[in-house]
């Protein structure tokens, strides 16, 4: 009768190891963003007719983003600064929301539970969790709505497929993603003195 109670025990147990939410994924997500001392990686960005590739480092809120050919970008939180090799010219804002996510794809995902409801996508991946994000409200980041495939193993997202108000779409595939780095925090912010042949535009 123990074996039985037993196999029973352990049965239930698998079956609520596996019946997570969307709810339970996001917040273990955020938990493995937040949680870390430090991101890095590499990722892909294809929009309608062309693709980027780039490399990231992120603390907390704090970001540096390469992306080849077009520039390198740094947040420290409150600044961004936006260097581009084409014009030689670095732009510097207090970032909005949009201006944010364009320079961190992962800023999407940020206060996920206050800005969007959340659901599992009709499509289904064996090795992925599908979550839909929809915003609350309409016209939030000009996003109409966020597919994020989650890897099931490491609980990071690998992929996000972002569906904007005009209805064009464009994805961003993560890969080489690498928890618990350490920075320091100049990292984060723009090294003047290598960029003196730049012109400056402070639209702060």
């Amino acid at each position: 009768m123990r074996r039985i109670f037993a196999v029973i025990a352990v049965v239930m147990a698998a079956m609520c190891a596996i019946a997570q939410t969307p709810q339970d994924v996001m917040r273990q997500v955020a938990a493995k963003i937040n949680g870390s001392s430090g991101l890095s990686g590499n990722f892909k960005v294809t929009y309608p007719g062309n693709s980027v590739n780039g490399s990231f480092k992120i603390s907390g809120r704090k970001s540096q983003i390469d992306i080849a050919g077009m520039g390198r970008q740094w947040y420290d939180g409150r600044t961004l600064w936006n260097a581009n090799p084409r014009t030689r010219e670095v732009t510097v804002v207090i970032p909005t929301a949009d201006e944010l996510a364009e320079a961190n794809p992962l800023a999407y995902l940020d206060n996920y539970a206050s800005r969007y409801n959340i659901y599992f996508s009709s499509r289904k991946d064996a090795s992925r969790y599908l979550v839909l994000l929809n915003p609350k409200r309409a016209g939030n980041m000009d996003v109409k709505a966020i597919e994020v495939a989650v890897n099931k193993k490491t609980m990071l997202p690998e992929r996000l497929v972002i569906r904007m108000n005009n209805d064009s779409r464009s994805s961003v595939t993560f890969t080489g993603v690498a928890t618990g780095r350490k920075f320091n925090a100049d990292e984060f912010v723009f090294p003047a003195a290598a960029y003196k042949d730049y012109e400056t535009i402070d639209l702060r």
